[in-house]
């Protein structure tokens, strides 16, 4: 999950999961940043939707089906 939000610009990830840690890093973003995270997650979502991938996962499910 971590990758995908670094990937994407679509959040922040905590080096662990203190309540210290987790409060540093939602202290830390700006309205600019959110509103950067919600451009972003536009971007994600058609990127990682099933719709996107359809064809390859179709693919894989026939080779499964097929063996």
């Amino acid at each position: 999950m971590a990758d995908i939000v670094n990937q994407y610009n679509i959040g922040v990830v905590s080096e662990d999961f203190t309540p210290g840690k987790l409060a540093e890093k939602l202290k830390a973003i700006t309205r600019i940043k959110l509103s950067q995270f919600k451009t972003d997650t536009q971007r994600a979502a058609e990127d990682l939707s099933a719709n996107q991938n359809k064809e390859r996962i179709t693919s894989l499910l026939s080779q499964l089906l097929h063996r």
